[in-house]
């Protein structure tokens, strides 16, 4: 009887570590994932902002996030190709 009682409590402890862990890991993944949205933001925001585009994202829970950018194709006289 005490040795049921202990086996159940360690199934029970082994259960509520391995939840621990998944949360921890969806925890770490979502820091993750906010870290890269802010850097790339940060690194694109100027050029983007400059090109009068946009950045944008698409989270979904355990499927991953989609990063966008939209730049607007404009001709420029001064951006010709000079090679021809």
């Amino acid at each position: 009887m005490l040795a049921n009682s202990f086996n159940n409590m360690a199934a029970n402890l082994k259960e509520a570590y391995d939840r621990m862990l998944q949360v921890e890991k969806v925890a770490s993944l979502g820091k993750m994932a906010a870290t890269v949205a802010h850097e790339l933001n940060n690194s694109l925001s100027g050029i983007v902002q400059h090109h009068k585009g946009v950045i944008w994202l698409d989270s979904k829970p355990n499927q991953g996030t989609t990063f966008y950018i939209e730049l607007p194709f404009e001709q420029n006289e001064t951006h010709q190709n000079y090679n021809t």
